[in-house]
């Protein structure tokens, strides 16, 4: 019952969502992709989007080795059974979570980084 997404028909594309911001402002990108006739298909190897995407491949393998071999660490820096490991291992975990959510939520839009910048630093 759903439309044919091969086959496009007029009124049935996806509106991209806004970039988020504070106070929920819209930037009006749902609206510009939703009156838009027609969208241009981009594959994972478009030379647009292909760094993007390795350096995006590298960071989320990296952070999840980190998060394999964080409750590892907290065993042997502080000498702990794994069983009491735990609780320090968790504490970790959430701190790198609050500050993951500081800086998206805080440093990045302050700052007004972009992109390109934020993959530099």
């Amino acid at each position: 019952m759903l439309p044919n997404d091969v086959i496009p028909q007029p009124g049935t594309h996806g509106a991209a969502n806004a970039y988020p911001s504070i106070g929920g402002q819209s930037s009006g990108a749902s609206i510009t992709a939703a009156t838009e006739p027609h969208s241009e298909q981009v594959g994972y190897t478009d030379s647009r989007i292909r760094g993007w995407m390795i350096a995006g491949l590298i960071m989320g393998h990296g952070q999840t080795m980190t998060g394999q071999a964080i409750g590892f660490l907290v065993i042997d820096r502080l000498h702990l059974a794994p069983a009491l490991a735990l609780q320090p291992t968790g504490i970790v975990l959430m701190m790198g979570a609050g500050a993951a959510l500081l800086v998206q939520w805080g440093i990045i839009p302050n700052l007004d980084l972009r992109p390109r910048a934020m993959m530099l630093a």
